[in-house]
């Protein structure tokens, strides 16, 4: 996600892929890179837990798609994502 934020910021268009259980992650993780909204590109279930053949299915039926859009439409930014300042502090106090 790091990677794809910094090359989105430089104008060129990215694909995160993330499995499953990532995804509510990277969704959480890019606003805090000055990126809200950055394109992923699911993978259905877990990469170590699928067959290789498995793996290409869900490649070829999921992702592949997810990639493509990505790279070729604009991204869509949530309207909060205009309202976050990367590194504004969130919190304050102590560990007391």
């Amino acid at each position: 996600m790091r990677a794809s934020a910094v090359v989105e910021k430089a104008g060129i268009p990215t694909a995160s892929l993330v499995c499953d259980g990532f995804t509510g992650q990277a969704a959480a993780v890019s606003p805090g890179l000055g990126m809200a909204g950055l394109p992923i590109a699911r993978i259905p279930g877990h990469v170590d837990g699928q067959s290789l053949e498995e793996l290409r299915d869900n490649l070829r039926a999921v992702t592949a798609d997810a990639v493509i859009d990505s790279l070729t439409r604009p991204p869509e930014r949530p309207a909060e994502a205009a309202a976050f300042e990367p590194g504004a502090i969130a919190a304050r106090g102590s560990y007391e």
